[in-house]
């Protein structure tokens, strides 16, 4: 298969866990993070949940100080949880602090009723109200936007993307979305997604270049492929308060070849952004462990590109 865009990995810094790290430990871990080269770090959102975290903003707030390079970003925001407005101003504030390296992952949430029911917020109307706050967003960024809300973004389009699976997460990516984030999908769903995504946005006249195809994944990497599974499963069962083994086709557990494997079947379905959340409160372990993976992955793409050069 021919790659014709850069292959980018991001990763998740988890600001939850059970025990939670200090918020300081979280933030330090983007250095970290930006001096392995990762192209981006992403942070989770809940207002509340199975187990303790600390609010995404905040987190990409001290991140975008302590960066030089890395793009900040979110994945997902509930932004339903928030007024329109205060979202716009706050990731507007955070893209100034970053000198413009901010992302904007949305998503419509529903693992938690408790949590929209604190925020007095229904959670049947999630759909219609991301519709209308992408839509929002979109306006209160411009530069002379109508509301008043000065000074706008550094960035003259803040990269927003969505989450989800549905015709109805598709469709709001096709109108507003610069990417999508797909999540707990295989392969092969993926690929059938990514392309309804790609025909939704012709529909609205766009062109497929303007879309960039994301995929957020759970990932443990270590010698003992058995291990492997047996800690992230336990660390995933704790944060969604499940049991994990249903979750294990949405994983990818191994040394590092199997997970070099398993992300190349997704650049094959049409990833170009891998942002791997990892199972696990062991940031410093796996961080690099991951990042030989990456290394595997680009090199089997680049040389794949080498050889139809030559032919």
């Amino acid at each position: 298969m021919r790659v014709t865009q850069p292959l980018r990995f991001g990763v998740g810094l988890n600001n939850f866990g059970s025990p939670l790290r200090t918020a300081s430990d979280v933030v330090g871990s983007a250095v970290l993070a930006e001096e392995l080269g990762y192209s981006s770090v992403w942070f989770g959102d809940h207002l509340s949940f199975h187990v303790p975290l600390y609010e995404c903003l905040s987190m990409m707030a001290a991140t975008a100080v302590v960066t030089r390079e890395v793009t900040v970003a979110s994945g997902v925001l509930l932004g339903v949880l928030r007024h329109p407005a205060w979202v716009a101003k706050s990731v507007a504030t955070i893209d100034a602090l970053s000198e413009g390296r901010v992302l904007l992952g949305l998503g419509v949430g529903g693992e938690n009723r408790a949590e929209f029911e604190l925020a007095d917020v229904p959670m049947a109307e999630r759909g219609r109200r991301t519709t209308e706050l992408m839509g929002s967003l979109r306006e209160m960024w411009r530069p002379d936007n109508p509301h008043g809300l000065q000074p706008p973004p550094v960035q003259s389009r803040i990269p927003l993307w969505h989450g989800g699976r549905a015709d109805a997460a598709l469709a709001r990516t096709a109108r507003f979305g610069d990417g999508w984030l797909g999540a707990f999908v295989t392969p092969e769903r993926y690929a059938e997604r990514w392309s309804a995504l790609l025909a939704m946005a012709a529909d609205a006249g766009r062109a497929p270049e303007e879309l960039t195809a994301g995929l957020h994944v759970y990932i443990r990497v270590d010698d003992d492929a058995d291990r492997a599974w047996r800690d992230a499963s336990a660390f995933i069962g704790d944060v969604y308060a499940m049991d994990p083994k249903p979750m294990r086709r949405y994983c990818i557990a191994g040394d590092v070849d199997q997970c070099a494997e398993e992300i190349a079947t997704f650049v094959e379905a049409g990833v170009t952004d891998v942002i791997c959340r990892i199972a696990g409160s062991d940031l410093e372990d796996q961080m690099p462990r991951i990042m030989d993976v990456a290394t595997l992955v680009r090199a089997r793409f680049q040389s794949a590109v080498t050889t139809e050069e030559m032919v």
